[in-house]
């Protein structure tokens, strides 16, 4: 009988190895693992932790700007509702005021009492007008500050326009008297109700610019933090990025590997069979034969049998 051939398998590089005794089967597949090594983590997760820290990031930017956003909008609504209105009003009580004492003024050398008439009615329509402004600036009032130079105004106000009544009525009878009430009272009490309207002025001037000055630097503190925080996120978004795709090629390579090994053990069982089976072929031949050249005998003993 013949002796079978002693079994072989493909190693790692194609080339076929003998089975010694003890050695066994090849050695098995590695199990695939979809982590980094030394990390609990699988890709997934990665993806997934990296993906929510970027939204994270993404959601306190929005916030953030929200919240600057509303703080420029406070801001500027201060400038634009408070600030130049104000400025505005005072400027158009100080203006119409300096018009009315150029009126008085100019009522003491009128030529005739419908002159004086004249000028009186346009000081009472200018009165009118800074009514008005007073309290068109009432309404803008926020402050506290603002509140006490407004009453200074108006207590200004007050004691100057009874000292404008006087001296028109005196102005009918006596141009003198009225000249000297002109001078002594009501020279002093415009100057007064000028000089509230001038801290009004220059409260709300100084306002505006502080206010300016907070709005400038609320937008560029803005723009350097919108700046610092995009670039951290960017660099987070690539160095989590650089750090998925590296663990993706190593759980590549390590499927490649698999497969490979994979591919060597199916060459060496296929090898395997290939050889039996041709060992096999190869005995059931030779039993033919031999089944041949026996029955060939047996027919020549059978025929001597009969010879004899």
């Amino acid at each position: 009988r013949r002796t079978l051939p002693e079994p072989m398998w493909r190693g790692a590089h194609g080339k076929q190895q003998p089975i010694t005794p003890g050695q066994g089967r090849p050695r098995p597949l590695r199990t695939m693992n979809t982590s980094h090594p030394g990390s609990s983590l699988t890709i997934g997760r990665r993806i997934a932790l990296s993906s929510g820290f970027l939204c994270a990031v993404l959601t306190l930017l929005c916030l953030f700007s929200i919240h600057r956003i509303r703080e420029v909008r406070q801001v500027s609504d201060s400038i634009v509702f408070d600030a130049l209105p104000g400025t505005v009003s005072a400027a158009a009580i100080n203006a119409s005021q300096a018009e009315n004492q150029l009126r008085i003024q100019r009522a003491l050398s009128a030529p005739s009492p419908e002159a004086v008439e004249t000028l009186k009615s346009q000081v009472a329509a200018a009165d009118a007008v800074v009514a008005d402004a007073l309290k068109a600036y009432e309404i803008t009032i926020t402050s506290e500050e603002d509140r006490n130079l407004f009453r200074e105004l108006t207590a200004a106000r007050a004691a100057f326009l009874p000292l404008s009544q006087t001296f028109w009525s005196i102005l009918a009878t006596n141009r003198e008297a009225a000249a000297e009430v002109l001078n002594r009272d009501l020279t002093p009490a415009y100057g007064r109700y000028k000089l509230a309207g001038d801290e009004l002025i220059r409260f709300n001037s100084n306002n505006g610019t502080t206010r300016g000055r907070q709005l400038d630097q609320i937008v560029r503190s803005t723009v350097v933090l919108l700046g610092v925080a995009g670039a951290v996120a960017l660099l987070v978004g690539i160095g989590s990025s650089f750090a998925i795709v590296r663990g993706i090629g190593r759980v590549l390579r390590s499927v490649s590997e698999n497969l490979n090994d994979g591919a060597c053990h199916v060459a060496a069982a296929s090898a395997q069979i290939s050889t039996a089976s041709q060992t096999l072929a190869e005995g059931a031949s030779e039993q033919a034969a031999s089944v041949e050249e026996t029955s060939a005998s047996l027919e020549e003993i059978s025929s001597m049998t009969r010879r004899n």
